[in-house]
């Protein structure tokens, strides 16, 4: 792959049906299933880009400028309407900026030690946060409006912020909830699609923790596994059945979330007892192997339709994608652990109508 195509960030929509790449060469975005390029932003209209964060399948696309070729200010969010094909906001901060969240709501701008929430409708500053040391922009925010929860780490060494900005205004703190999920420091945060689940993993690797966002309680443990791990990426699917876990052991591990008898039968609950090392702590339900370890892994969750029996009933189950950061894109199906379907993002023309205003 050429140096122009390097790719700094890789960013899902919150329904996992698109992803967006930011690169030397600029932003490319991507449906998922199937795979094709929906539009490319090129290096002379974007600058080179280190971060990138798409607003569920609509025009708006932000970004922020990082070497080889800026053409923007690091400190800055620039807002992109592709119907447009411009720039029609910017924000700028005190210092450089590590990572960028997008709701229908809200733009969050995340730094160092400082949390900004912006109002996405006239990117109007709502609140700027304190927040724990935060060297690679750790930050997770819900989608729906009417649960807006935002989680970041807090001052305690393992800790959590855990965030309601339904409230959220300039006059009022934003009273954060401490949640001690580790006791080393978090290194992966990710909250459902629902807002009632946020699950956090450490820099030891070998365990995620689910905590329930309206108690603040632990739920349960995911066992990844017992050797140290840099975990790359956690996901929930969609409607928080499954569960995914990617390292750079290779791996990616997938759990189930629910364990309910009647949806499972008897069978799968006492596989689930055998596998537990302890009452709340789980197992992956599958693991899938990655071709390339080395390669950072960002996954997600689509649906699949399969035709099965003699009534040709059809059935839909979740499949497993990863995109990874050398431009590969692998397919796991819940039946194979090898990969069924792989290609290069990079080779692949824009050929989809896809943009809404």
């Amino acid at each position: 792959m050429s140096l122009s195509n390097n790719i700094r960030h890789i960013s899902f929509n919150h329904q996992q049906d698109c992803f967006a790449v930011a690169t030397d060469d600029g932003v490319r975005v991507f449906n998922c299933d199937p795979l094709t390029e929906l539009t490319r932003l090129k290096v002379e209209e974007v600058g080179s880009v280190k971060l990138v964060a798409i607003l569920n399948r609509s025009n708006l696309i932000a970004i922020v400028s990082g070497e080889p070729r800026p053409k923007f200010s690091n400190k800055t969010v620039m807002l992109w309407d592709n119907a447009k094909r411009k720039f029609v906001f910017e924000v700028t901060v005190n210092g450089p900026v590590l990572n960028i969240l997008l709701s229908s709501t809200r733009l969050i701008v995340v730094q160092h030690r400082q949390v900004h929430v912006f109002a996405l409708k006239g990117l109007e500053l709502v609140k700027s946060e304190e927040t724990g040391l935060n060297p690679t922009g750790l930050a997770a925010l819900s989608p729906d409006p009417k649960m807006e929860f935002l989680v970041y780490p807090g001052f305690k060494l393992g800790s959590i912020q855990l965030v309601n900005l339904q409230n959220a205004s300039q006059s009022r703190s934003l009273a954060p909830t401490t949640i001690e999920a580790h006791d080393s420091a978090v290194v992966k945060i990710a909250l459902n699609n629902q807002a009632t689940r946020v699950a956090t993993g450490s820099t030891k690797g070998t365990i995620v923790r689910l905590f329930d966002t309206r108690t603040k309680q632990l739920m349960f443990e995911l066992r990844r596994g017992v050797d140290f791990a840099n975990l790359h990426c956690l996901r929930f699917s969609h409607d928080s059945v499954y569960f995914a876990v990617s390292s750079d052991k290779g791996t990616i591990h997938i759990f189930d979330l629910v364990d309910n008898e009647d949806d499972r039968g008897l069978n799968m609950r006492k596989i689930w007892d055998q596998m537990r090392f302890c009452k709340d702590e789980r197992r992956s339900i599958v693991q899938y192997s990655l071709p390339n370890p080395e390669q950072i892994a960002e996954c997600a969750f689509i649906n699949s339709s399969i035709t099965s029996g003699f009534d040709d009933a059809v059935s839909c189950t979740k499949d497993v994608i990863a995109i990874c950061t050398d431009g590969t894109y692998y397919r796991f199906s819940r039946n194979y652990k090898d990969p069924q379907g792989y290609e290069l993002i990079f080779n692949l023309a824009s050929d989809q109508d896809f943009w809404v205003v």
